[in-house]
C-alpha cells in the first residue's frame, strides 16, 4: 500500500495511514454527507479543525462538492469565530469534539454543527466520520470546473 494520508495527530505508535483510495472514499463520504446535510454548491463550510485526517477529509469534500472552505485556526476565540461565520455567511461549520459545545453556544441557529469524529450530542447532527461513512452513497454533484471560489481565508491583518 502507498500511503497518502498518515494520521500523526493523535500520537499513536502505529497511526492510521490511509491509501489513495481510501482517501478518495474519505473525501467522498464527507462531500456526500455534506450535500445530505443541505450543503450545496457555492455555500460556506467553516473549518475549527486540529491538522489531522478530519481537516483533510473536510476541507476537500467541502472543496468536491462545489462549497466555499473557510478554514481557520483552532485558537481563535468564540467572538472571532463567530465574526468569520457570519461574516463568510457559513451554512455548517465542522470542529473538532472537544470544541463541539463551545462552538454550538457561538453560532447563530441556522449555521449546522458537525463534530469531527465521535462528539455527536443534541448539539450537532452528525461526526464527520459518519458523513464519510456515506461514500457508498453517489455523490450527485459534478466535479467543479476550473476557476470556481474553493476557499476563503481570514489572516490576521498581515
Amino acid at each position: 500500500m502507498r500511503p497518502a494520508l498518515l494520521e500523526v495527530s493523535g500520537g499513536d505508535a502505529h497511526p492510521p495511514v490511509l491509501c489513495n483510495c481510501q482517501t478518495h472514499e474519505l473525501v467522498e463520504g464527507a462531500a456526500a454527507g455534506l450535500q445530505e446535510l443541505g450543503v450545496a454548491r457555492g455555500d460556506r463550510v467553516v473549518l475549527r479543525l486540529a491538522n489531522s485526517s478530519a481537516l483533510v477529509a473536510g476541507l476537500l469534500g467541502t472543496m468536491r462538492l462545489g462549497a466555499i472552505a473557510v478554514p481557520t485556526i483552532r485558537q481563535y476565540s468564540l467572538d472571532e469565530l463567530r465574526f468569520a461565520v457570519e461574516d463568510c455567511g457559513a451554512v455548517c461549520v465542522i470542529a473538532d469534539d472537544e470544541d463541539i459545545d463551545a462552538v454550538a453556544g457561538a453560532l447563530p441557529s441556522s449555521v449546522r454543527l458537525v463534530a469531527a469524529h465521535e462528539g455527536a450530542d443534541e448539539k450537532s447532527q452528525l461526526t464527520l466520520t459518519q458523513l464519510a461513512q456515506l461514500a457508498g452513497r453517489t455523490l450527485d454533484a459534478p466535479v467543479p470546473e476550473a476557476g470556481v471560489e474553493a476557499l476563503i481565508f481570514y489572516t490576521s491583518g498581515t
